[in-house]
Order: C-alpha cells, then structure tokens, then sequence
C-alpha cells in the first residue's frame, strides 16, 4: 500500500501569511529552454525553483487593480478614447 506523504509546511521567513500547509500541487510540462529560465530566474531571486514558480503564480491573484490605481486609471482613459472615436471595445 502507497504511504501518504505528509503536507508541506510554507516557510513563514519567506512569506508574509501564517504557516499553512501546502496540501495541493499544479503541474506544468516545459522545455529544457524554459525550464533554464525558471532556473535562472529562481536564483536570482535568492529562491528554490519551486517557491519561485510559486511566487510567479500567487502574485497577480494578491495584486487586484484597486492596488495599481495608476493601471487604471490608463485603461479608462483607453476606453474613454475608443468610445469616443467610435471604436469597437473588446473586453
């Protein structure tokens, strides 16, 4: 019978939120290319492969645009011009 391993705990030194446990996984296939760039960019982070995909990831669903005011604040001014020319808007 196949032994369960036991969740990973987060690393609260490197990350802001309490400790939890890490019970779920994602799954990506890349090319030796690609998998290089992970590398590289990990190391540069000072990070595991890992919790630098990791990072990459969770951050734009921690970053809302009520967070970048000035993001925004160019889409509407894009909006405002497109319909004001009467261009078609795409969302």
């Amino acid at each position: 019978m196949k032994r369960k391993r036991a969740p990973l705990e987060s690393n609260p030194s490197r990350n802001s939120q309490p400790k939890q446990l890490r019970v779920r996984s994602l799954g990506t296939r890349l090319s030796e290319a690609e998998y290089a760039q992970c590398e590289k960019s990990a190391a540069r982070r000072g990070l595991t492969t890992g919790e630098s995909c990791r990072q990459v990831l969770l951050e734009p669903a921690v970053t809302s645009p009520a967070q970048e005011p000035e993001a925004e604040a160019i889409l509407s001014v894009i909006l405002a011009l497109r319909m004001a020319t009467g261009q078609e808007i795409i969302l």
